[in-house]
């Protein structure tokens, strides 16, 4: 399996540090965690299977 199938692991797992982050930061951390999961997961299975396309025509 190669790394374009990760992108939702790699994504909650930003989300996550994103989410403790910004917890601490305001006092929260149980909240932005979930929401940070929440998002990451999101964004990363959104972008999963994007990346530069092969074989498509040159104009």
């Amino acid at each position: 399996m190669s790394d374009e199938h990760h992108a939702t692991g790699a994504g909650a797992a930003l989300g996550m540090v994103f989410g403790i982050v910004i917890g601490a930061a305001t006092d929260n951390v149980g909240a932005w965690l979930a929401i940070g999961l929440a998002l990451g997961a999101a964004f990363g299975a959104a972008f999963e299977g994007r990346g530069p396309r092969s074989g498509g025509s040159d104009r």
